[in-house]
């Protein structure tokens, strides 16, 4: 790959001029990226386990009538799926799970899709998605058909519109100019 890389950016001298260290800085900056994106990986599972066990602890300390049934009602109507990443075969893809925790299925192959979340009719689902030279964001069916991508460059935690018919995103390239 990083052979690859270097063919691409020889190629791309011949027509630009380039500093020569262009393909360390290049190196560099795609490592410091990669490092940030296992950094907040890493803080979004300790914060999904911490929550975990806060909703544990609050489910033992909670008060439950008698004859009421605990746990044994679907938790939304329609498809009722829960969208989750997960490291795969060293990649993170995306699967769901009915709310019991039965019929997992895997949505996405891709290389690097999380921070998902389900539209509001729960037909669909928008994720952050990395491709070839960029970050993008997903769009795709809850069955994992209709896959659509789009190159929106440093742009994480999508989310839908209450209607369903746009999405908006964080980039870092806000945050920076907001800084």
């Amino acid at each position: 790959m990083v052979s690859q890389m270097k063919d691409e950016l020889k190629r791309a001298r011949a027509h630009y001029p380039v500093r020569p260290d262009s393909l360390e800085i290049f190196l560099r900056y795609r490592d410091h990226r990669r490092s940030v994106r296992k950094v907040a990986t890493a803080i979004f599972a300790f914060g999904v386990g911490i929550a975990a066990i806060g909703v544990a602890l609050a489910s033992l300390t909670a008060p439950v009538e008698k004859g009421l049934s605990v746990g044994t009602e679907p938790i939304m109507e329609g498809p009722g799926r829960i969208v989750f990443s997960r490291w795969s075969a060293g990649e993170w893809r995306l699967f769901s799970v009915r709310p019991d925790g039965t019929g997992e299925e895997q949505v996405t192959d891709g290389s690097r899709d999380f921070y998902a979340e389900i539209s509001p009719d729960g037909s669909r689902i928008v994720a952050d998605t990395e491709l070839p030279g960029t970050d993008g964001l997903l769009v795709v069916n809850l069955d994992g058909t209709e896959r659509a991508t789009f190159a929106v460059g440093e742009a994480f935690d999508p989310a839908w519109s209450p209607d369903g018919t746009k999405i908006a995103s964080r980039s870092t390239a806000a945050s920076r100019a907001a800084a």
